[in-house]
């Protein structure tokens, strides 16, 4: 299944010529696209060359592209097709293309938890303090915000369990694990593959920490 085919349709594109060495492998290729042809009808060989395994139109797109379309600038830089070569090509293409109109698509209704973490109550004391007055004691460190903008991004930081003291270079002070106690519920209680979405690096630590060999996407 390849989704957003149409990307293929350079045919000088590395990934389009790999997909197409490889295709015969496959008992079966379906490609996704909304804009199967986004720039001309010449974006339709390489999508369709993969998709039939080089059956429909052969493997060379630029003898496909000399039987159906002509220079139309003295370089070559531009193609038109031939008249009735659109059309033709169209008809030679709709065999393998289902198009799925809006409304045909059954998509089940998602269901939304929303789950709340509940602060330890020194924890819950040092967001208020920092909520009010810009600053609050951690470990033996004081956390200042300059503004009330900085004071948001702390909160976020505080409410995840942590929070960077920029005074130290930025070193992240532990102030609870409540969310991490209540993630390891969650992962016990999964049925399924969880995907987690994280925002600070801090947290992606905390998170390895609880799962190690934990994959991830991010700079890291």
């Amino acid at each position: 299944m390849i989704d957003e085919i149409s990307r293929l349709r350079n045919p000088k594109g590395e990934r389009a010529k790999v997909l197409a060495k490889i295709a015969h492998r496959f008992k079966m290729i379906w490609g996704l696209s909304g804009t199967l042809r986004p720039s001309g009808p010449e974006d339709l060989f390489m999508p369709a060359r993969v998709v039939t395994k080089g059956k429909l139109w052969g493997r060379s797109f630029y003898s496909w592209r000399k039987a159906r379309f002509y220079p139309a600038d003295y370089n070559g830089y531009t193609w038109s097709p031939f008249p009735g070569a659109e059309d033709q090509i169209n008809t030679d293409l709709a065999p393998y293309v289902a198009t799925v109109a809006d409304g045909e698509l059954i998509q089940p209704e998602p269901t939304i938890i929303f789950d709340k973490v509940q602060l330890p109550p020194g924890a819950r004391a040092q967001y208020d303090q920092m909520e009010r007055k810009l600053l609050t004691g951690a470990g033996d460190a004081v956390i200042v915000a300059a503004s009330a903008a900085v004071a948001t991004g702390k909160l976020a930081q505080m409410a995840n369990g942590f929070v960077y003291d920029t005074e130290r270079g930025g070193q992240a002070v532990a102030l609870h694990a409540a969310k991490l106690e209540w993630l390891e519920n969650v992962i016990e209680d999964a049925t399924g593959p969880t995907l987690l979405i994280y925002e600070y690096q801090e947290d992606l630590r905390m998170l390895q920490e609880l799962l190690p060999n934990l994959p991830y996407l991010g700079s890291g």
